[in-house]
């Protein structure tokens, strides 16, 4: 969608179509977890960290440039209105924001499996939301799926936001009409998702680095240590009544 490559003026403010639809995205996540089967407390409680979760990810987004590159913009003060993570910097970005999510879990006490699931179930979403929202250019193709740029060239690219949410609209439907909320359901999530990431990441101009690209060598250790360590955090916390 060609809005979203556009400029919005808010007042004095002015916000790129972009980063609306990654407040929209994140806003119907949230609402998501509204329609979810919890408690009225349950509900207010998650929907408080997913927030939460929010405001350390635009925060990050926005300001780890600066911190990871400071006298870049001491020279140039004004350039930080234009700061943004770049697509090397999002691992640690979400990295940040599962951290304000996970202390928020912490401190109301929440069960953490069922939170976990319900919160991936809403990212998975909102993500799917993005995807479908913001035009994602791959290589030049000849398939049939291929789309034509902005620039109006005869030359067509493979659409890889289209190619994601097709696939996560098919993971969300066949969770949805599983209703599990164990651990086989954030497994399925979990490693649903990385799938979807690796796989569509073959149609991207990332280069590759000893044969996979950045985002797909970033895919493998997350799941890595996700198996490797899930069933032990989860203990841990059972440990405190969590």
């Amino acid at each position: 969608m060609r809005w979203t490559q556009s400029a919005w003026q808010l007042g004095p403010l002015q916000i790129s179509g972009e980063w609306l639809a990654i407040i929209v995205s994140l806003v119907i996540g949230g609402g998501i977890i509204g329609l979810l089967r919890l408690s009225k407390e349950e509900r207010e409680a998650l929907t408080d960290a997913w927030f939460n979760g929010l405001i350390w990810f635009l925060i990050s987004f926005k300001l780890l440039p600066v911190f990871l590159s400071p006298f870049t913009y001491l020279e140039n003060p004004l350039m930080i209105l234009y700061a943004r993570a770049t697509p090397n910097m999002m691992i640690l970005v979400y990295l940040l924001a599962i951290i304000g999510w996970f202390w928020t879990i912490i401190k109301q006490r929440l069960p953490f499996e069922r939170s976990l699931y319900d919160t991936l179930f809403a990212a998975v979403i909102t993500y799917t939301i993005y995807s479908i929202l913001v035009p994602d250019y791959g290589k030049t193709t000849d398939w049939f799926t291929g789309i034509k740029a902005v620039d109006e060239s005869e030359i067509t690219y493979h659409p890889v936001n289209w190619y994601k949410a097709f696939l996560l609209i098919i993971l969300i439907t066949y969770e949805w009409m599983k209703k599990r909320v164990d651990d086989k359901g954030v497994l399925f999530l979990v490693n649903g998702m990385g799938a979807v990431l690796f796989i569509t990441d073959i149609f991207t101009l990332s280069a590759p680095v000893y044969g996979l690209t950045i985002l797909q060598w970033a895919v493998i250790a997350v799941l890595v240590l996700f198996h490797l360590f899930y069933q032990r955090v989860t203990r841990f916390l059972h440990t405190f009544g969590i």
